[in-house]
């Protein structure tokens, strides 16, 4: 689903308030653009690894491991990881 006007602006942010994060983006260097990049991305694969043991209790670390990539990167990928495995529905 795509929250985004035709502007590219998210349908719940302001014009104003968008120019102002546009703005302090491009303010960073881009070390610092790909500091916060890499924070966000171990954050959501830290809620992504959280929701699927939610989701899947009965799974064991390694299983976890294997849906994940499964998930993340196709079914060739996750099966040279590991084993047949019991797939958790996405």
């Amino acid at each position: 689903m795509d929250r985004r006007a035709a502007s590219g602006v998210a349908v719940d942010t302001s014009p104003e308030v968008w120019r102002k994060q546009m703005g302090a983006l491009e303010a960073m260097t881009p070390q610092r653009r790909l500091q916060l990049w890499e924070a966000l991305n171990a954050e959501l694969a830290e809620l992504e690894e959280r929701a699927l043991r939610r989701q899947h209790p009965s799974l064991d670390d390694r299983e976890v491991l294997v849906e994940l990539v499964r998930r993340r990167y196709g079914e060739a990928l996750a099966g040279a990881v590991g084993p047949a495995h019991r797939h958790a529905a996405s």
